[in-house]
């Protein structure tokens, strides 16, 4: 499937950061018309700005775009091993506030979900963030949690944010054979999925 020029523009930003429009037709091999109706698109959105401009004596002048990482952001939950993980992602992968809960195995399917609400709420108002900021919430659960909870259960909590689920178990694989994961940061996953399927996702 051939990448969208969207695709390619946020996926150099976010890999070299702040670039040029000419740098960034080169780098998505694109028409330079092409890139700057894409950009000013995205400008209009709230997910690029301009951050800065390079000397001319560089050889590479020009308005320099970045990622907005200050008005907009991922939402994760990890829900794995007993912990309920929630953080506030940057769109350049940075934890803005997280919060860990422990998860007991008696609490209800409904407890999970008053947890996961409360917790959510906190993040939003210790940040002072309100829907607006928000492009998605991402859960990243282990089996046992999905068989739970299902993946119809959040959206409930969401506040009308596009919710998208994430499967916990291969990364509990790999890290069993090669690095441990803290069942802490499963959070990171979940804003990550977040970030592919609204940002990356041709």
């Amino acid at each position: 499937m051939k990448m969208k020029v969207k695709t390619k523009i946020l996926s150099a930003i976010l890999h070299d950061g702040p670039c040029s429009q000419a740098e960034l037709a080169r780098k998505c091999s694109a028409s330079p018309s092409a890139v700057s109706e894409e950009c000013r698109r995205l400008m209009n959105e709230g997910i690029l700005l301009r951050t800065g401009s390079r000397s001319p004596a560089s050889g590479r002048g020009g308005s320099l775009l970045g990622i907005d990482i200050t008005r907009r952001f991922a939402v994760g939950i990890g829900l794995c091993r007993s912990v309920m993980s929630a953080g506030i992602i940057t769109l350049d992968g940075r934890t803005l506030e997280k919060e860990t809960a422990l998860i007991s195995s008696s609490d209800s399917k409904e407890q999970i979900l008053l947890k996961a609400s409360e917790t959510l709420s906190r993040l939003l108002e210790n940040c002072c963030l309100s829907g607006k900021n928000i492009l998605g919430i991402g859960v990243c659960m282990d089996s046992e949690f999905s068989e739970l909870l299902g993946s119809g259960s959040l959206p409930e909590l969401s506040g009308g944010y596009p919710v998208f689920y994430e499967q916990a178990d291969e990364y509990l694989a790999y890290s069993q054979a090669y690095m441990p994961i803290n069942p802490e940061e499963m959070y990171i996953f979940g804003g990550a999925k977040v970030i592919r399927e609204l940002l990356l996702k041709d």
